[in-house]
């Protein structure tokens, strides 16, 4: 019996890391401050960032990691003090443990329904924890003395007399899952999330509406008839709010399959943009690099490994040494080198990253990134709340 014990408590433990995990990838992203996809980002079906941004990944506005870290921490809590008989009826408390770890697994039982019905996309940490979660309480069942649920009338009427330090336990959940996430939409900025949203939604309905007549560079998507939303975004290589959003606008993209994404540069570099008076030729570089990888089908993992890379990228001043670096960052993906040299020194391509540039001068933009929303200018929208909220707004239908 003490070794159930000991493996429940354990895998308790690792549940409680892996609910970490999630919530501290969580908010960094859904605020735009995530520095990198999350090691469970597989591909585009077993996507934890898009899982992470999607609509079933909080319950009462706190995220589901955060509710299930706090249950197993205090699941744990209860099975340990029951362990060492700290408590005056360990056994009761050891039922509550079990009732804990049943409460587990119906919450697995209902999100594995929900990522198989309605999500295209899934997250193996959470597969992880569902598992864990009958692990869990196939460990501790065979540890009970008495029957649990014959016992279970006496048990919740014992809660509210002689063994209120259980009701504390179960009214901490909750209490201690609020507490967290305030504390983290503080650490955030995100206090005032909710007049952030209407602030910078209804500043997009004000917009004007926008032609965006050059093509981007690169998509992802459905096509433009047939999507509901289309985001448009301007970013520069070597801009670091350009990577945070990128992280954010590609889950946004992966957990809805009715969304079309469209990237465009905006080097800010004088060298192929002529809003900007200072060059280095840096950030040009690196866009025809991408439109020149784009033609050989590799422009998406050229754009991704740019932004992961930035730091090492952004240690070079000239282009030369920075053009070695991406070699080596790209070394490993299917591209004919030379075909892809040729084309980023080639005048074509010169042009038209111009062209791109030239479309966002004409746009009024001043800085990167800039997003657009189904063609009208959105502030924030590197913000999962703000893009839901435009999502759910926005007018345009699919068509057939």
């Amino acid at each position: 019996m003490k070794t159930f014990t000991k493996m429940a408590l354990f895998l308790l433990l690792v549940s409680v890391c892996i609910h970490t995990y999630l919530t501290l990838h969580h908010y960094p992203l859904k605020f735009g401050f995530s520095s990198g996809p999350s090691i469970c980002s597989i591909n585009q079906t077993f996507d934890c960032d898009a899982v992470s941004v999607s609509a079933y990944s909080e319950f009462l506005g706190i995220p589901v990691s955060v509710w299930g870290g706090v249950t197993c921490f205090i699941v744990f809590l209860a099975l340990l003090v029951s362990w060492l008989e700290w408590s005056e009826n360990p056994e009761r408390l050891k039922r509550f443990a079990f009732a804990g770890s049943l409460a587990l697994a119906l919450a697995s039982i209902v999100m594995g329904a929900l990522s198989l019905l309605y999500m295209s996309n899934y997250c193996l940490f959470c597969m992880a924890l569902y598992v864990l979660s009958f692990l869990i309480a196939a460990f501790i069942y065979p540890t009970l003395r008495e029957p649990f649920f014959k016992s279970l009338p006496t048990d919740i009427a014992a809660y509210f007399t002689e063994n209120r330090g259980i009701l504390s336990l179960i009214l901490a959940i909750p209490i201690a899952s609020f507490f967290i996430h305030r504390i983290a939409l503080t650490n955030f900025g995100a206090g005032q999330m909710e007049h952030i949203v209407n602030s910078e939604v209804s500043g997009w309905l004000s917009q004007p509406m926008q032609s965006l007549s050059v093509a981007p560079l690169l998509t992802m998507g459905p096509e433009k008839e047939t999507a509901r939303m289309t985001l448009s975004e301007f970013a520069d290589f070597r801009c670091p709010h350009c990577k945070h959003a990128s992280h954010t606008l590609h889950a946004f993209v992966n957990a809805h399959s009715d969304v079309r994404f469209e990237f465009y540069v905006f080097p800010l570099d004088g060298a192929c943009n002529s809003s900007i008076q200072s060059f280095n030729g840096l950030s040009c570089y690196l866009a025809k690099a991408v439109y020149c990888a784009g033609k050989q089908g590799q422009g998406w993992a050229f754009h991704d490994l740019i932004f992961q890379y930035q730091d090492q990228l952004s240690e070079n001043h000239e282009v030369e040494p920075l053009q070695v670096d991406l070699e080596k960052i790209t070394s490993h993906l299917p591209v004919k080198k030379d075909e892809l040299n040729a084309c980023i020194a080639s005048p074509d391509t010169q042009e038209a990253i111009q062209y791109q540039a030239q479309q966002g001068i004409q746009l009024g933009i001043q800085g990167t990134p800039t997003i657009f929303a189904n063609g009208k200018i959105l502030e924030g929208g590197q913000l999962v709340p703000v893009l839901e909220a435009v999502y759910k707004k926005s007018a345009q239908s699919p068509r057939k």
